[in-house]
């Protein structure tokens, strides 16, 4: 990302008087003291009064441009901390600086994914209010306090669009927007279940990350990343924390869920949920993991 102060700085110079004309000036200064010294002290200084207050002008001028370019176009910033600068472990996805924040993009693709953004607790109320949202969640044990919310956009490259509202400090909010299908859903909660802002020792939970996929009841495991997502159902992830007792304590998590059955154990672990309404077999291979999913009493 580039340094936004030195882009202000950069502006402030091709404002503020060049080095010529800052000699010029004091030149204009030093033979005005130096000329007609027979004049009394008080004639002297009629002509010096004007450079002098001239010169103070410029001056605070320069500083108050400063301060106003500080304080009124970089919203990442309270006191020392840029909210700009964050890592996460969410692959090919890169920012650009933007009008009002930064813009998210994948390598190698021209049209945006998401958005980044400082906003107040007003602006917060506005976006919520003002949009389509469906699903309402606090993401409990995520790096930072994190409020999810799912917008229904349905427009011909986007289906979904998730809001997440982070506070990584009591005084910040940093809405996070993201894309789908343009990132699948792992690779969202990849981002937000990874995300560090620097300087801001992120929570780290010592249990797994469990999440739902846009407005399914299944719970998947934070972390995934994806191999391949095909049209006939079949959905294969890598899960680089995987194995079996993890993959067993998984399974044991779906149990616990309200609706969904557990029905075989013979290869691919098959859940029913609503009596037939869907049904998803989960298989573990290595670091692979395996759905399909299936739907017998839609039309």
């Amino acid at each position: 990302m580039n340094d936004f102060r030195d882009s202000q700085w950069k502006l402030l110079q091709q404002i503020k008087p060049t080095a010529d004309q800052n000699e010029k000036l004091r030149s204009r200064i030093w033979n005005t003291l130096q000329e007609h010294p027979e004049k009394i002290k008080g004639k002297r200084m009629l002509h010096v009064k004007p450079l002098l207050a001239a010169s103070v002008f410029i001056l605070l001028c320069g500083a108050f441009l400063m301060m106003f370019l500080q304080n009124s176009t970089q919203p990442f910033t309270q006191g020392e901390r840029n909210f700009s600068e964050f890592n996460w472990e969410l692959k090919e996805v890169y920012a650009e600086e933007s009008e009002n924040g930064l813009t998210l993009y994948r390598e190698g693709q021209s049209a945006p994914l998401g958005t980044v953004r400082e906003i107040t607790q007003e602006q917060m109320n506005e976006i919520v209010s003002g949009y389509a949202m469906y699903v309402e969640e606090i993401l409990e044990n995520f790096p930072y306090p994190t409020k999810m919310y799912i917008e229904h956009v349905k427009r011909e490259d986007v289906g979904i669009r998730y809001h997440f509202f982070i506070t990584p400090t009591e005084d910040a909010i940093i809405h996070f927007t993201f894309d789908y299908p343009k990132l699948e859903y792992a690779e969202i909660f990849q981002a937000v279940g990874t995300l560090q802002f620097n300087g801001i020792e992120p929570y780290r939970h010592n249990e797994p990350l469990y999440v739902t996929h846009g407005y399914g009841k299944m719970i998947y495991p934070v972390g995934l990343e994806p191999i391949s997502i095909s049209s006939n159902q079949t959905e294969i992830y890598y899960w680089e924390e995987a194995t079996q007792a993890a993959f067993e304590d998984y399974l044991d998590k779906i149990s616990t869920l309200s609706g969904w059955e557990k029905e075989s154990e013979e290869g691919f672990i098959t859940f029913n949920y609503g009596n037939g309404q869907e049904i998803i077999s989960i298989h573990l291979n290595g670091k692979e993991i395996t759905y399909q999913y299936s739907y017998p009493n839609r039309e």
